[in-house]
């Protein structure tokens, strides 16, 4: 296959696989990293079934961990070539109570969401500004633009990574490297925690308030007056007052 070489963090399941899947329908090289071997090597299968028969290569570490990650990314590179883009999918949600929660799931959500996203570019950006080429994709979510219910531990590890995300884009637009990112909501793919994360989640408080006050509200105070992402986000991020399910 001559298609641009695509790792992706987060690659054996949720978003980063759907995506890993479809990119090779479309003969991207994919290349997933993920820590739970056992789902990656099932992962890669599935990748490689839809790219064809052409395998898909596997990297197995923990994106908290930025020195493994660091080695993993380089010896694919070795193996399979420098990165053309890089989707950075891995990420976790812890959400609870804030007066509930331990604060080492303060860290763990920056460790995993923000400081795993962060590993993963400072792998790949020095051989795309070499060669003057290459995308990056960050996955953030709607939580980090709206403050949502029980999420004070996800939200702002999204947050950053938003926060990076727009400054990387000013920095490393004139190496040629194009940086994007995805503010995500309700996601309708299965993912290996989320009975898990339903069950840690907080029953929202009761507000008599509507859905048209929450967006105009948001409209005010998430994004400056001349942003163009300010409607966009709003109107796909606020769906309901309660029940929403925002765990990406």
């Amino acid at each position: 296959m001559s298609g641009p070489l695509v790792f992706v963090t987060g690659g054996s399941s949720g978003i980063g696989l759907a995506t890993a899947r479809l990119l090779a329908r479309r003969g991207a090289r994919v290349s997933l990293v993920a820590r739970d071997r056992t789902r990656l090597e099932a992962a890669a299968r599935a990748v490689a079934d839809d790219a064809g028969g052409h395998d898909a290569a596997i990297a197995c570490a923990d994106v908290a961990d930025g020195d493994a990650l660091h080695a993993e990314i380089a010896r694919l590179c070795d193996e399979q070539g420098d990165c053309d883009v890089l989707l950075a999918a891995a990420g976790s949600a812890h959400p609870g109570y804030f007066a509930a929660l331990d604060e080492s799931v303060f860290r763990d959500q920056m460790d995993v969401d923000y400081f795993g996203t962060l590993h993963a570019i400072r792998a790949v950006v020095p051989s795309m500004r070499a060669r003057g080429r290459g995308h990056v994709v960050t996955l953030s979510s709607t939580a980090a633009l709206l403050g949502v219910f029980g999420y004070t531990a996800y939200a702002p590890a999204k947050a950053a990574v938003r926060s990076l995300a727009e400054t990387l884009r000013a920095e490393l637009t004139h190496d040629g490297i194009v940086v994007s990112e995805d503010a995500s909501s309700m996601v309708d793919i299965s993912m290996p925690a989320r009975d898990v994360i339903d069950i840690w989640k907080p029953l929202p408080l009761s507000l008599d308030i509507d859905s048209s006050s929450l967006i105009a509200l948001a409209r005010r105070s998430a994004f400056s007056s001349d942003d163009p992402l300010r409607d966009q986000a709003c109107t796909r991020s606020t769906t309901s007052v309660s029940g929403a399910d925002f765990t990406r």
